[in-house]
């Protein structure tokens, strides 16, 4: 019986919590479209910019887009440079592996987390064109 390839996998996630709970998650799957690369930089950074549009045209509907947008692009941006630590070796493992939050009104936290779901990710080979570095 052939082995079955496993995909290498992320996600990024947009949730607000409430006194410590999270009420609400919109998550996204970032899947590798080279499962020998892993999920690269570039399509991780896609992903934002998707988060970012689907959040702006209202489709996450407990996401107040009008009063955080500038939140939600610093948050996207803080987290694409971050991720650069990670293109020497990659990241393996299910876990999260970084967090953009910040506060909101009534007691409220927003934040955008990326988790390394499956597969060595956010690796770079040198001399690699693909990276959207």
């Amino acid at each position: 019986m052939p082995e079955e390839t496993v995909v290498p996998e992320m996600r990024i996630q947009l949730q607000v919590s409430h006194s410590g709970q999270t009420s609400n998650t919109y998550g996204m799957p970032v899947a590798a479209s080279d499962p020998d690369r892993g999920v690269t930089p570039l399509e991780l950074r896609s992903a934002m910019q998707e988060l970012y549009r689907v959040a702006m045209n209202l489709e996450v509907e407990w996401f107040p887009a009008n009063n955080m947008e500038s939140k939600l692009v610093e948050a996207i941006v803080v987290l694409s440079e971050r991720i650069k630590k990670y293109e020497e070796s990659g990241i393996s493992g299910d876990r999260n592996i970084e967090r953009y939050s910040w506060e909101a009104s009534r007691g409220r936290e927003y934040r955008v987390d990326i988790e390394n779901k499956r597969g060595l990710n956010l690796r770079v080979k040198k001399n690699d064109s693909t990276t959207g570095n």
